[in-house]
């Protein structure tokens, strides 16, 4: 049987979020945006190695 394994975006209390700017979440969570200004080159590295080696798609794709 195959695995799957899923990749999430979470608050440090596991709230899931889209790491984008605050336009994603407009109603009910003020916060929306806060990941994107902390990114640097470490945590690009730490993302791109969560999605190397599976078939993940490399960017936006139409479903």
């Amino acid at each position: 049987m195959g695995l799957i394994h899923i990749e999430l975006f979470a608050t440090l209390d596991l709230i899931g979020q889209a790491p984008g700017g605050p336009e994603e979440d407009p109603v009910g969570f003020p916060f929306g945006g806060w990941q994107a200004p902390l990114m640097d080159e470490v945590a690009g590295a730490q993302v791109g190695a969560a999605y190397e080696g599976t078939d993940a798609p490399a960017g936006p794709t139409d479903l």
